[in-house]
């Protein structure tokens, strides 16, 4: 639990805001930060104290983006090959 309260603090500390730890057999952090890089310097932050040994980090869109990247893949010709 330590590690945990270290982590949260440190999250608040650099910008962004924690929305879940959830501590099983390993760690999911669930947070949402001001930019990509924050998210970034939150997970470098983390390596580099020790309370890491790997990471896995998924950057998950707004609606507000899927939308306009929906559009962008609309509006772009693609010709799939032929598989013969």
């Amino acid at each position: 639990m330590e590690t945990i309260e270290a982590e949260r603090k440190s999250l608040w500390a650099i910008g962004a805001q924690p929305a879940r730890f959830e501590p099983a057999t390993s760690l999911q952090v669930i947070m949402e930060a001001p930019s990509d890089v924050i998210a970034m310097a939150i997970v470098i932050r983390a390596i580099g104290a020790g309370h890491l040994r790997s990471t896995k980090t998924t950057r998950l869109y707004t609606a507000q983006e899927a939308t306009r990247a929906m559009k962008k893949a609309g509006g772009a010709s693609y010709a799939a090959s032929s598989v013969k």
